[in-house]
């Protein structure tokens, strides 16, 4: 049986004409292994301050915090 942790920080700068939109984020997760099943689970908060919002709001010249999560899973089966 192996249980793993794992973790990080990430800097995704998002294109837009111009300069790149700024996001930032943090990951963790774990998992088990056991014989021939393996799960994992995985979180992550994405970021950004002061961003172009006029893509997700069409008011004209607005600037927008995103706070985004997400949360994966997996299950895989070796046969």
């Amino acid at each position: 049986l192996v249980i793993p942790v794992r973790g990080g920080i990430f800097y995704d700068p998002e294109p837009k004409q111009g300069d790149p939109e700024d996001f930032y984020g943090i990951s963790v997760g774990s998992g088990v292994a056991y014989k021939k099943f393996l799960f994992d689970v995985a979180y992550e908060f994405r970021w950004a301050n002061n961003v172009d919002g006029d893509r997700l709001i069409n008011t004209g010249d607005t600037e927008i915090d995103v706070r985004q999560h997400s949360i994966m899973a997996s299950v895989i089966i070796h046969f």
